[in-house]
């Protein structure tokens, strides 16, 4: 929260505490946006271009160089009351350096630099099939939560019937209070059912927003939530 934890605060419900039941976001799109957006999946992408580019200057080592260079130079004489000019001299040089005896190490730079080049790019391809991977991993675990939450609610408006017409009973003489007590323990047991439905639909929610590499700093997941989801988008 960026607060000091000695700071005091009070915990307001929305609302609504309804969750939505669906996201509009493809899979396909996710994805995409997750390799295309992922820090972790850059940063790879960053040492490995940085490592082929490293592979370049060891490959230029290699090569022959040209070298040009240039100087020139002024004469003069100093007399009373004035300075008089004698001449000018000018010169350049155009070398060019062959490797040629170097022990090898070119050619072992080369080598290096190339299979560290080859390694790093090994490492950005499997940092990018572990975001797919968690990706996918993700927007699915979002659908299952999303049918528990389902069920729960299903869950709950059955227990909280079947508690009233074991309380109507009751009350009326013709159930016993052992009815009533198993009722209402099915319906506290749905309750806390529902609660743990939508805590989980809301950790896998946030948990798809940070695998696809767009979970904000305000905590928000950036995906765009519908009310209902029948069918699955991909």
């Amino acid at each position: 929260m960026g607060l000091p934890a000695n700071v005091p605060y009070d915990v307001e419900l929305p609302p609504d505490t309804t969750p939505p039941l669906g996201i509009t976001d493809s899979l396909d799109a996710l994805i995409d946006r997750a390799v295309r957006a992922r820090p972790d999946l850059m940063a790879a992408r960053a040492t490995a271009q940085a490592a082929q580019s490293r592979v370049a200057v060891a490959r230029g080592q290699a090569l022959p160089s040209l070298v040009v260079s240039g100087t020139g130079s002024g004469t003069y004489f100093f007399r009373r009351p004035l300075a008089t000019q004698q001449g000018n001299s000018y010169s350049a040089t155009i070398g060019l350096q062959i490797p040629l005896f170097s022990g090898w190490s070119q050619i072992y730079d080369l080598r290096a630099a190339s299979a560290a080049a080859r390694a790093a790019d090994e490492r950005r391809q499997g940092v990018e099939q572990q975001v797919i991977f968690q990706v996918f991993n993700s927007f699915y675990a979002v659908r299952t939560a999303t049918q528990r939450v389902r069920t729960s609610d299903d869950l709950l408006a059955s227990a909280t019937q079947s508690e009233q017409v074991a309380l109507g009973r009751y009350r009326a003489g013709a159930g016993s209070l052992l009815d009533l007590l198993t009722a209402q323990a099915v319906l506290a047991d749905a309750r806390a059912q529902v609660i743990d439905a939508r805590l989980a639909w809301y950790s896998t929610l946030a948990q798809l927003g940070h695998d696809a590499g767009i979970l904000g700093l305000d905590g928000r997941s950036g995906l765009h939530l519908q009310t209902d989801s029948t069918g699955p988008n991909r």
